[in-house]
């Protein structure tokens, strides 16, 4: 349990602690390829006397928040080429501090690492391909050239002949782009120095916001023979752009602490900080895809 806060750290504060739970679905035997820890989501509302932590004070022992989001492992089999990574499909909300890169046959030496939103417009699609070569079908025919500007109602491409304006206005009635990836989806881009060109498998461990958990609690009384029958579901909910095959899932309590005892004399109520969270591993793997709403068996049904 912390006993100093530093504002430094922020959220990776816990992400140590939360790789230690990614990285141990990889400890032995096969493994799924991508293993996700989701967080429970965080209460609406806190009681304001539990704020200043159980060592008194406004500073000094505040309690961490509890994390939130979900923190994800992922194994995937990259191409390095110009000593450089690219990863499409990581989610939109990706918390780019927390990103760590680990190659598994060979080490990989980051130099810089950039995370780019995904584009939600034709022309940002088109923008993150400018200096590259662009086929533009017109009623005239095909132009083409080297993509130099995009405007709303214009694209400008350099051709062997010069510099060509063409009006997207009825004008061009195509564009083919060519190289790059898929500028639609957010991405990772990672500089890498020294390594190989070819297929590399990796390790990318990394934490996002809009995944999140909460129980569900189905009982049916029969008065009549004087039973119950109780099931019990997790709801789990992938508010983000990516979507996650074949994942294997750890659910995380993280309720915050109770009030133990209040004494008079004391400045602040004696808190049971969360340190004791409550883990569940979903059996078998689950889809998670962009912006579904999952269920899961929480614990075996009980009938009668």
């Amino acid at each position: 349990r912390p006993t100093r806060y530093d504002p430094r750290m922020g959220r990776n504060v816990w992400l140590v602690a939360g790789a230690a739970v990614a990285a141990s679905a990889y400890a032995a035997g096969p493994v799924a390829r991508t293993a996700i820890t989701v967080f429970s989501a965080p209460p609406e509302a806190q009681d304001a006397t539990n704020a200043q932590g159980e060592f008194g004070g406004t500073t000094y022992g505040t309690p961490i928040a509890p994390p939130t989001g979900a923190l994800v492992t992922e194994r995937r089999d990259v191409d390095v080429g110009a000593g450089e990574v690219r990863l499409t499909g990581v989610p939109d909300t990706l918390d780019p501090a927390s990103v760590q890169l680990r190659g598994l046959n060979e080490p990989l030496v980051v130099g810089e690492q950039r995370f780019v939103p995904g584009a939600g417009t034709i022309e940002e699609v088109m923008a993150r391909h400018v200096g590259e070569q662009v086929t533009v079908t017109t009623p005239k025919g095909d132009v083409i050239g080297t993509l130099r500007a995009v405007e709303p109602l214009a694209i400008v491409v350099e051709t062997s002949g010069g510099l060509r304006v063409l009006r997207r206005d009825g004008y061009v009635l195509d564009v083919k782009l060519q190289g790059g990836s898929d500028a639609a989806q957010p991405e990772l881009v990672w500089r890498i120095a020294g390594a190989r060109s070819g297929k590399q498998p990796v390790e990318i461990t990394y934490r996002a916001d809009g995944l999140s958990w909460s129980a569900d609690y189905n009982a049916v009384f029969d008065p009549a023979q004087k039973t119950l029958d109780f099931s019990a579901w997790a709801t789990i909910k992938n508010a983000t752009t990516a979507s996650f095959d074949s994942a294997e899932l750890t659910l995380v309590d993280t309720s915050p602490g109770q009030v133990v005892s209040a004494p008079s004399k004391s400045p602040a109520p004696i808190v049971r900080g969360p340190s004791a969270q409550t883990r569940f591993v979903v059996q078998g793997l689950v889809k998670l895809g962009a912006g579904e709403t999952v269920q899961v068996a929480l614990a075996p049904p009980r009938t009668g």
